[in-house]
């Protein structure tokens, strides 16, 4: 917590794995995360260990940032939430137009997540 741009960019591998879960549950598709914050996935899992030890030492400002851009790229591929988006400024509200434009993550069609957030009252 002594610095804060890897602590926000550290909650993002928890908000990334925590949306992504919860949106392909309510797909039915829970072959696609099948552990708890995706700790089991063979990417993930590693990518966010390794990221979180580095974090626990004393980094300089390059290295503060390279950990950023790490984070922002493991969560690429599970980042169904438009997180890491600077015009953003770590606000993140709910938009069904982030979840549409991530379908392809989820292996849905933009018609399944129409109907998962129409089931979802959204």
């Amino acid at each position: 917590m002594n610095n804060f741009l890897v602590f926000v960019a550290l909650t993002l591998l928890y908000f990334a794995a925590a949306s992504f879960s919860e949106a392909a549950r309510r797909l039915g598709k829970p072959h696609l995360a099948r552990s708890f914050l995706l700790c089991d996935d063979a990417v993930f899992g590693p990518l966010s260990a390794q990221m979180i030890e580095r974090s626990q030492s004393q980094l300089s400002e390059d290295e503060s940032n390279k950990l950023v851009n790490d984070v922002l790229k493991a969560i690429e591929p599970i980042n169904v939430a438009g997180l890491g988006r600077p015009e953003r400024r770590n606000w993140y509200p709910v938009r069904a137009d982030d979840l549409v434009s991530a379908a392809d993550k989820l292996d849905a069609s933009r018609e399944d997540i129409m109907d998962l957030l129409h089931r979802c009252g959204f």
